[in-house]
């Protein structure tokens, strides 16, 4: 899809404790927080099996690390060519060729940068660009660990890893999570869920996203505790992002049977149309909140407008939000809005925490088809 390469994606984030649910190992479940941040020392690096922390993400499917290179080792001698821009354009990987003031390079003594020393470690000469072209790097080849709950560690096999090298300062904190761990789809290759399938360490290529009372995300055997039956099915368009078909929504003070696409995410910002944001702020629908963490927050009275907030799946499924714009005690409602331009895969919205708030997400990797099933609380 081309769609991720011309719109900024908000990020996933998971917090993870790993535990095992028997000696079959049917489905490894993490503890997540909204954002999806591998906060348990789960996944781990290398021959040293160094911990990263990393995000799980919806969209990619690969395995992406800050690291650090020494220039010559990652882009050969291109760097003194720099000052050339025509021989930079002509034969050197564009990350040759940003402005040094333009670059943020990692600090070789972090504990949050990879470590080159890992003993598997193989670095390529094939350069990496994100999807939100805002980072740039090399692919590698390195061991990935598991690290079960009171167990040993298992390893998944050598894996094809992205070493972030540098990002753009300008854009920095589009791409400010860049480890991640990619649960999306691609035909080119397996991504971790397809991997654990393979090697009998789970029993089926699913997710489950589950909210209540607690985030969590199982990979394998279905995970039906805290959702509510029946679950829900449409199919997932295209071969990479979740992304599902709409036939129509109602929002606020609109409401369309126009088709779109939605794609899902993670973090705790709403993709819409730019059109109609603009239309909610100029019919002073949204007001405009601060920024904070770099994110746009706008704000509006509940009490104004009926209580109807969803979307219509192609197969007739509506998608009720009511309950995460119904929750708390205050009549003011805050959410960060991210607007959705024109593009070629003709997806108007990006569903994160709200859709998570009120619905168990489980995703079939052999099925491609999205699952949705009402929380128990």
């Amino acid at each position: 899809m081309m769609f991720l390469a011309l719109l900024i994606v908000t990020k996933f984030v998971v917090a993870t404790n790993l535990s095992s649910s028997g000696t079959n190992r049917r489905n490894l479940i993490f503890n997540i927080d909204q954002l999806f941040v591998e906060t348990s020392d789960a996944i781990r690096f290398g021959s040293n099996k160094q911990r990263l922390y990393p995000q799980f993400s919806l969209t990619t499917s690969e395995i992406s690390v800050r690291a650090t290179l020494d220039d010559e080792d990652a882009f050969g001698h291109c760097r003194k060519y720099c000052s050339s821009p025509e021989f930079c354009r002509l034969y050197c990987p564009m990350a040759c060729c940003f402005p040094k003031a333009s670059i943020k390079k990692y600090d070789t003594k972090s504990e949050m940068a990879y470590d080159k020393n890992s003993t598997l470690l193989k670095v390529s000469n094939r350069f990496w660009i994100s999807p939100t072209l805002q980072s740039y790097g090399v692919y590698a080849e390195d061991e990935v660990f598991v690290q079960l709950e009171n167990q040993e560690a298992f390893s998944i096999g050598r894996t094809d890893i992205a070493l972030v090298l540098i990002q753009l300062i300008f854009n920095y904190f589009f791409d400010s999570g860049v480890d991640k761990i990619g649960l999306a789809r691609s035909p080119d290759s397996k991504n971790l869920v397809e991997r654990l399938y393979d090697q009998g360490r789970v029993s089926s290529a699913v997710v489950t996203i589950v909210h209540a009372p607690h985030y969590k995300l199982a990979i394998g055997d279905y995970h039906n505790e805290h959702c509510r039956s029946p679950w829900n099915k449409v199919e997932s368009l295209g071969d990479r992002e979740w992304m599902l078909g709409l036939s129509g929504y109602r929002l606020l003070t609109h409401e369309s049977d126009e088709r779109s696409r939605a794609i899902l995410v993670g973090d705790d910002i709403v993709g819409m149309p730019r059109f109609l944001l603009n239309a909610f702020i100029n019919e002073n629908v949204l007001a405009p909140r601060e920024m904070h963490d770099n994110k746009n927050f706008y704000v509006f009275n509940r009490t104004k407008f009926k209580s109807q907030y969803y979307f219509t799946t192609d197969n007739g499924f509506r998608l009720d939000l009511r309950d995460f714009f119904d929750a708390g005690d205050s009549d003011l409602v805050s959410v960060a809005i991210n607007a959705v331009d024109i593009n070629p895969d003709n997806v108007h919205w990006l569903l994160s925490h709200v859709l998570y708030y009120c619905y168990c997400v489980r995703l079939d990797y052999h099925q491609n088809t999205i699952e949705f099933a009402r929380h128990v609380v």
